[in-house]
């Protein structure tokens, strides 16, 4: 399976952390697939969600998320998780320990398939680990409100952190419980190994 290929995904081809596989998504005529080190791993999908192919950090493990007729899934090693209206793009990623998975999706089909009377995505959305949603957000395009930017994770693998915005502030998020509201918050995020305490700019 290295082609030729009707298209091939345009974050494809992704080298695994230890630099010892290869996977990639690919389409022959309506479908799309996804390969490691040649072998099917996946398909056939309607379409890749954006963000491509994680591998875990120890190399064994693949993770993407997927367009199916009835919504969208996260895809760990070619299995489909459940299936959610949305899944925000580019958030998907494994723990450090390679372990658990989690990502933000959509909890209703309102926020990213039908536009409200005020011509702005609505609805809620959750950060999603191990396939089970968390504490849900609302989300209101027009107000500039909900889950913002990617999911972290800290070095020991028991805490999890991810930016909501509510009210104009900024927060973020840690296992649920949300801190501080900022105006402003750089996009920096840093874990303590021994701690496992998250820190942010």
């Amino acid at each position: 399976l290295y082609g030729p290929f009707d298209d091939v995904g345009i974050t494809s081809p992704i080298v695994s952390p230890d630099g010892n596989h290869v996977a990639y998504t690919y389409r022959t005529g309506r479908d799309w697939f996804v390969a490691r080190d040649g072998v099917k791993v996946g398909g056939p999908y309607r379409d890749i969600v954006p963000g491509g192919i994680v591998f875990s950090p120890d190399s064994k493990r693949l993770m993407y998320a997927v367009m199916l007729d009835n919504g969208q899934s996260v895809c760990v090693d070619g299995i489909e998780g459940p299936t959610f209206p949305g899944v925000l793009p580019r958030s998907w990623n494994f723990f450090p320990d390679s372990g658990s998975t989690g990502y933000l999706a959509s909890l209703t089909r309102s926020i990213w398939s039908r536009l409200s009377s005020s011509g702005a995505w609505k609805g809620t959305a959750a950060l999603v680990v191990n396939g089970e949603p968390q504490r849900s957000w609302p989300y209101d395009e027009s107000r500039g409100t909900g889950l913002f930017g990617e999911v972290f994770f800290s070095a020991d693998s028991k805490h999890v952190a991810y930016v909501v915005i509510e009210r104009g502030q900024q927060f973020v998020v840690v296992d649920g419980q949300p801190g501080k509201g900022y105006q402003f918050m750089a996009e920096g995020y840093s874990s303590e190994p021994r701690a496992g305490q998250m820190s942010h700019m």
